[in-house]
């Protein structure tokens, strides 16, 4: 689990320059999470404590990485603090200096070509529901899989063969912007149904409508629920004033 408060965090430096460390990757398939910090990520969630911050986000990423235990994993970031914890927990790092989220996994990809994977499935680190089963319904695919967020807009995961064959466009409504790209370069893909996977977290409403699930008669695993109250938990110390109501029809 994500350390807790009272746990110190070991820094380290972070080379200048773009590579994976450990070992190469020579299996298929792999799984790449960019994480930007634990400090200063997801401002809009308005958490001022540089402490509660970091536990919010550090355990959002735990939940993600749970996830993907089964395959090769490497978390992208520059940040040292989030390096440290990736390397403690065995994953591998790519050291991200590209000029923009695109630019760096673009690199990354660049590189992981020239070794023995095939696929990638590339996961956002704030999609606390999602679970083994989605990245192996991800990985079965024999084409390109993207899945958006709950408000259409965003890509929560994207899973597809390499080399790469169409321009990644992660920010603003990423989600058409990549399936305009693989429309254009003739890419066959798959929309997955998956619910749970597409709750993402950047807000408070974010927040409060992942804790509405238990709330509104939704099929919830024990694990799932787990994870919403945890996240709940972590937040609302502090927070309950700025949280909406989580009574439908709001």
């Amino acid at each position: 689990m994500w350390l807790a408060k009272s746990e110190p965090f070991k820094i380290a430096c972070i080379d200048e320059s773009s590579h994976i460390e450990n070992q190469p990757l020579n299996r298929s398939p792999t799984v790449i999470i960019p994480l930007r910090s634990f400090m200063s990520g997801k401002t809009r969630l308005n958490i001022t404590s540089p402490e509660q911050r970091r536990q919010f986000l550090g355990t959002c990423a735990q939940f993600v990485i749970s996830s993907s235990r089964n395959y090769p994993t490497i978390i992208l970031t520059r940040d040292a603090e989030v390096a440290q914890w990736a390397r403690d927990q065995s994953l591998e790092v790519f050291n991200d200096i590209g000029q923009d989220l695109n630019s760096s996994l673009e690199a990354c990809l660049a590189q992981l070509a020239n070794t023995k994977v095939e696929r990638v499935t590339i996961v956002l680190g704030d999609i606390p529901l999602m679970f083994p089963i989605d990245l192996s319904q991800a990985f079965d695919s024999h084409k390109a899989w993207i899945l958006k967020d709950r408000q259409g807009v965003g890509t929560n995961m994207f899973s597809f063969d390499l080399p790469l064959r169409f321009g990644l466009s992660y920010g603003s409504n990423s989600y058409q912007n990549h399936l305009r790209s693989l429309k254009t370069h003739g890419v066959e893909y798959v929309v997955p149904s998956l619910r749970l996977a597409q709750y993402d977290v950047d807000s408070p409403d974010d927040l409060v409508e992942l804790r509405r699930l238990e709330t509104t008669g939704c099929n919830l695993s024990a694990q799932a629920k787990k994870r919403i109250a945890t996240l709940w938990d972590i937040y609302s110390d502090g927070h309950l004033d700025q949280l909406p109501s989580t009574k439908a029809g709001r």
